[in-house]
């Protein structure tokens, strides 16, 4: 990779004009205009899939994690339904 110096960074990222620049506020400044498409589409997921794959095992995890959560939570309003109405007839009669 060759070596970039600071002048060659502050030339190439200050090609964005202030005038493009969306207004500050939330969401911070976003160019106006359209946004851009990758040219080849297949390419860039696969390139993004290569970064990730290092990370597998732990992005199974986190979905498996992220699954029973969901599934505890559910089973949670499940199990409670039934007493919470129980316990009504009881304040309630």
């Amino acid at each position: 990779m060759a070596k970039r110096t600071l002048a060659s960074l502050q030339k190439q990222y200050a090609r964005a004009l202030p005038e493009k620049l969306g207004g500050g506020g939330p969401g911070g400044r976003r160019p106006s205009g359209s946004t851009s498409r990758p040219k080849n589409t297949r390419q860039s997921i696969r390139r993004i899939f290569s970064y990730v794959i290092k990370y597998k095992g732990r992005l199974l995890l986190v979905f498996l994690c992220m699954g029973l959560n969901t599934l505890f939570s559910l089973l949670a309003s499940y199990i409670l339904a039934p007493i919470i109405n129980h316990l009504q007839l009881f304040v309630f009669p």
